[in-house]
């Protein structure tokens, strides 16, 4: 039972011991780091002086010192001092991380197209991993720190005892399984930017027609609007008209007999005078003479 407690002991001592060994060689600025880059950040967790900046996991320099605004609100400006021989380019994105064994660290992630070195005055933003393909990079350093801590202590403790030794296997199988849980996650992540790359460049192509569609479309609005406007004018136009043919037939009724009594009188006259014309003119034909003499057989008869 003491041996055990004593295999314990000098695990967790070992252990310690390689936690701090690996926070001092990854925490120290580099030396001779005459490249300055500032980064914009409205949170630091974690980031002090002497945090390892990393690019595609290789340490490249460290935060040289932290500067506080308060004015609008508070943000940062965390200062990197870099190895001069390791290019930035435009278009890198600096990502705040952490790792098991040395706390936070900042990576410097390069544009997938390489393109003009970042201008000198140039400041980049402090991203905090939201995605799952930020976290697997960090998911798998920790997983790494774990194997390499792993077998640390199996070295210290290669003559202890056997169940320590089966516990130590059991955690290699376990880090083994992660590896290949996080490999496979990453294929994962690697698919779905070819998917979503496949899915921008079809946007791209299909953009220009949908433009052209909606210009047609637009061009087709103007001339429906026009033609609209100008059967609305008809119809003013039909409305006036309608108008004017109402006045009229207003009047016309007005000199309906059946309901003009002056109307129906002159018109009883005109007939009266019709009659007498026509007879005259039967008188004149039968003896014109005699007619104009003595008028028709009407007027003598009084």
């Amino acid at each position: 039972m003491k041996r055990n407690d004593t295999v314990v002991g000098l695990f967790i001592l070992f252990g310690g011991a390689a936690l701090a060994y690996g926070a001092l060689s990854q925490d120290g600025p580099v030396e001779d780091a005459h490249q300055r880059l500032t980064l914009d950040a409205t949170a630091v967790h974690g980031v002090a002086e002497g945090t390892p900046v990393t690019m595609g996991g290789y340490p490249i320099g460290s935060v040289d010192w932290i500067e506080l605004h308060t004015e609008p609100r508070v943000r940062f400006s965390v200062h990197l001092a870099l190895a001069e021989e390791i290019p930035v380019h435009a278009g890198t994105q600096a990502i705040l991380g952490s790792r098991l064994a040395g706390g936070a660290e900042i990576e410097l992630r390069q544009p997938e197209k390489i393109g003009a070195l970042l201008a000198p005055d140039a400041r980049l933003t402090l991203e905090s991993p939201g995605a799952i393909a930020d976290l697997v990079p960090t998911a798998i350093q920790i997983a790494e720190d774990l194997s390499v801590m792993t077998a640390l202590g199996r070295d210290a403790l290669s003559g202890g005892s056997d169940e320590l030794g089966a516990r130590l296997r059991r955690l290699d199988a376990a880090m083994a399984e992660m590896e290949q849980v996080f490999a496979e996650t990453r294929e994962l992540v690697a698919h779905v930017d070819r998917v979503v790359g496949s899915a921008e460049k079809v946007v791209d192509e299909a953009g220009p027609g949908v433009v052209r569609g909606v210009a047609t479309a637009e061009r087709a609005l103007g001339k429906t609007d026009a033609v609209v406007d100008e059967l609305a004018a008809a119809v003013d136009q039909l409305d006036a008209r309608l108008r004017e043919m109402g006045r009229v037939v207003e009047v016309a009724e007005s000199y309906d007999p059946r309901t003009n009594a002056e109307i129906r009188a002159t018109l009883t006259s005109l007939q009266a005078a019709s009659a007498s014309l026509e007879r005259l003119m039967v008188a004149m034909e039968a003896a014109p003479v005699r007619t104009i003499r003595r008028g028709t057989d009407e007027e003598e008869a009084p």
